[in-house]
């Protein structure tokens, strides 16, 4: 997915996903998929025996989910500005799952 460079990517004839599916396309794809992975997330935190660890798993997944939708609504593609924005917002919540992973248990 490069879907920032979808320009960069046409003028050297780079057949990534972004140019042969299409920009919006591709971006809603891997939203799916990031947010199928906090469903499982979600999952499996409710079955922990633990209680601490189902609460934070469980809420700390869907607070992740839930910012990660909102703002992915809010996208403007016409603004190269807004998507890198946005992939650098990804990288946040992906550094946010590192303090969530230790209490999947």
């Amino acid at each position: 997915m490069d879907i920032p460079d979808i320009v960069g990517d046409k003028i050297f004839g780079i057949q990534s996903f972004t140019v042969r599916l299409g920009q919006e396309k591709v971006f809603w794809i891997c939203i799916s998929l990031l947010e199928m992975a906090y469903l499982v997330a979600i999952i499996v935190g409710a079955t922990s025996s633990n209680i601490w660890s189902k609460y934070f798993t469980v809420v700390g997944h869907a607070a992740l989910a839930l910012l990660l939708w909102s703002r992915a609504k809010s996208i403007d593609f016409s603004r190269k500005a807004a998507i890198t924005s946005f992939y650098m917002f990804i990288w946040k919540l992906f550094y946010a799952e590192y303090l969530l992973i230790p209490l999947v248990r």
